[in-house]
This record gives C-alpha cells, sequence and structure tokens, in this order.
C-alpha cells in the first residue's frame, strides 16, 4: 500500500520535471531552459526509480552519470598537486543499461 508502482513514480518524475520549467518563466531558469538543462536519464522498473540528470551529462547521444574511478583518480591527484579544479565531466562515464 505504501510503495508506489513504477508508472507512478515515472509520472512523478514527468511532473517534477514539468513543474520545475513553470516555476519561473523568463531568464535562465525559464521553462525552455529548466527543460533542456534537465531531462530523464535513466529509468529502472525493477528498482522502481528514475534519475533525473543535466544534459551536460548528455554526451553524443548517450547519458554519462555514472564514475569513471581512474579518471577521477586522475583529476583528484592533479587538483591535488597543482590545485587544477575538478571538472565532473571528465570523469564521468556511460550510463549502463539496464
Amino acid at each position: 500500500d505504501n510503495v508506489p508502482w513504477h508508472t507512478e513514480v515515472v509520472a512523478f518524475a514527468e511532473r517534477l520535471l514539468s513543474a520545475l520549467a513553470d516555476l519561473s518563466p523568463s531568464g535562465p531558469h525559464s521553462p525552455s531552459a529548466v527543460a533542456d538543462r534537465y531531462q530523464i536519464a535513466s529509468i529502472h522498473a525493477h528498482s522502481c526509480s528514475v534519475l533525473i540528470a543535466s544534459t551536460a551529462y548528455h554526451i553524443n547521444g548517450q547519458w554519462h552519470t555514472h564514475i569513471d574511478y581512474d579518471a577521477f583518480n586522475l583529476a583528484w591527484r592533479r587538483y591535488k598537486d597543482d590545485r587544477t579544479p575538478l571538472q565532473p565531466l571528465e570523469y564521468a562515464a556511460p550510463t549502463p543499461s539496464w
């Protein structure tokens, strides 16, 4: 009784994106800007979950919402050595298909 159905979770995520788009009618947070910046990146029916991600992680037609830990460790060492800022896209890995 207390656990939503998968279809309800997907519908909620879609409504959430729509509500975010409706928050501000103009400027960088306008409906089109929010819709362009965040989308559903992954849906996993078995765990009844939906991942909403920044479209910055949608690279060449594929979502990159996981972490490439080898690339992250290299970026971290570079940061520790010379304070080069970490760039999340530098160590983003492709989202696995379910």
